[in-house]
């Protein structure tokens, strides 16, 4: 699956991601996934004190167990570049941004 974000009106803002899966072994899914985010507004360049958070690119790989279809294990790794999604509160123009992040993340996802 895939989505694309754009304003009409301006080329200056512009995201998508994509993601494919694969189910294996009756229980098992692999997944891999690419986003990004670009602002090139010039009234939010004015603004911001880091150029790093005016942009946003990541890759994902992912590793489910499914129980049964309600019920799925779920570890997700993501490398990101840039501080779009990942900057610490303000004042945060004080400090130096790690232009990359690495985030593992395990959970469980049930429905009913």
């Amino acid at each position: 699956r895939s989505e694309v974000y754009q304003i009409p009106e301006s080329s200056e803002n512009f995201s998508f991601y994509i993601e494919a899966a694969y189910r294996f072994l009756q229980n098992w899914q692999a997944a891999v996934s690419y986003d990004m985010y670009e602002n090139t507004t010039e009234t939010t360049k004015q603004r911001t004190i880091h150029a790093s958070t005016l942009e946003h690119e990541s890759i994902g790989l992912a590793i489910n167990y499914w129980f049964n279809p309600n019920v799925v294990l779920k570890a997700n790794y993501y490398n990101i570049k840039n501080n779009t999604h990942a900057f610490p509160d303000w004042p945060y123009q004080y400090i130096e941004l790690e232009e990359k992040t690495n985030v593992l993340i395990l959970g469980m996802q049930f429905s009913f």
